[in-house]
């Protein structure tokens, strides 16, 4: 997950899959001030929200603090999975209400697949700029 966010072009801090209290990584957007916070959860039968929200906020506030100390204006959460319901939207966005981050997103893996391939095939076109407002908006970014 964190290679397809450096071939988008962003810079990557990876904080390290499974080590608790942080998220898998952060993709980075220093030129554009904003900032990507990532956990990426992988189930056989698709990720189902609801058990692990405390955990959300807890990163969105954590990381959320130090981005923007070091000037991250516009903060953004996305859950990479197979697949996704859509009362998991509503779960994601009520966890992360009291969180400063503008927009959280569930990505699906063959979605950000599709955002890496646009990406290099339109790589004279591609800017992270509008990567950053697909991901405004609370949505699920499917196929």
């Amino acid at each position: 997950t964190a290679d397809a966010f450096r071939c988008l072009g962003c810079e990557i801090s990876q904080m390290g899959q499974g080590t608790g209290r942080n998220a898998d990584a952060l993709a980075l957007a220093p030129r554009e001030r904003f900032a990507v916070i990532i956990d990426a959860k992988v189930r056989s039968a698709g990720y189902v929200l609801g058990t692990e929200d405390r955990k959300f906020l807890e990163y969105a506030q954590n990381h959320g603090t130090e981005l923007r100390r070091q000037g991250f204006e516009n903060l953004y959460f996305v859950v990479v999975g197979s697949s996704f319901k859509e009362g998991d939207l509503r779960k994601l966005m009520d966890a992360l209400a009291a969180s400063p981050v503008r927009s959280a997103n569930l990505l699906t893996a063959s979605a950000l697949m599709r955002l890496v391939e646009d990406s290099i095939r339109n790589r004279s076109k591609f800017s992270l700029g509008e990567f950053e407002r697909q991901l405004f908006a609370h949505k699920i970014i499917a196929t």
